[in-house]
């Protein structure tokens, strides 16, 4: 973990170590981790977040922390992962806002800290669902579907309207991972396109759970 040369084997060899010392822990542990930390490659970085999250210490909250802002989004989404390891409600507010990082990897870290089960969470990836760009649309509607919440459903059949074929796309991937099967609706028996596709609420009544 000390050396500090930049080739391939030796990038692996350092981020194959801290997982090792982690894996196998003991009283100097915590501190090479926090050693590899500073480490001057982000594989290394992100392999020792990972490693001080397997060793539950408490005192590895400041640093971890202070890596959600590292430059590297693999380094950003061990250290969520991590605080997840640690319980991640004394981090809450930091890990609120990776649900807006650039990288997907880094805002389902957050989101898998943060609990399945987060209100936040959900109405943080709902109101994404109508962003003017396509892109972070796609990506939301996949984040509710690995989610898990009964209540994305309808946004959910909502964006299936919608202009682009990729987030249409995600869209139907995500109703698919949440058991939804979204049934339309014709004028006429003789129509090419549905009018509406009907939603959850219809069938299940205002507050389906």
């Amino acid at each position: 973990l000390q050396e500090r040369d930049t080739d391939a084997e030796a990038i692996k060899r350092r981020a194959g170590a801290a997982s090792t010392v982690a894996r196998l822990g003991g009283p100097t542990a915590d501190e090479l981790l926090h050693r590899a930390l500073g480490d001057p490659h982000p594989r290394v970085r992100a392999a020792a977040a990972r490693g001080l999250g397997l060793l539950r210490a408490a005192t590895a909250r400041p640093a971890l922390e202070l890596a959600l802002q590292d430059p590297a989004a693999l380094v950003r989404a061990g250290a969520a992962a991590a605080l997840a390891e640690l319980g991640s409600a004394p981090s809450r507010p930091l890990l609120l806002r990776l649900l807006d990082d650039e990288s997907e990897d880094v805002r389902t870290a957050a989101m898998v800290a943060l609990g399945g089960d987060s209100d936040e969470v959900l109405e943080r990836l709902l109101a994404d669902l109508r962003s003017p760009d396509p892109e972070t649309r796609a990506q939301t509607a996949q984040a509710l579907g690995r989610l898990g919440r009964l209540e994305a459903i309808d946004p959910l059949i909502d964006l299936l309207g919608d202009a682009m074929r990729p987030v249409l796309d995600a869209a139907r991937d995500a109703l698919a991972a949440l058991g939804w099967v979204p049934i339309g609706w014709r004028e006429q028996r003789t129509d090419r396109a549905y009018v509406a596709m009907t939603h959850r609420r219809d069938w299940l009544g205002a507050d389906p759970r």
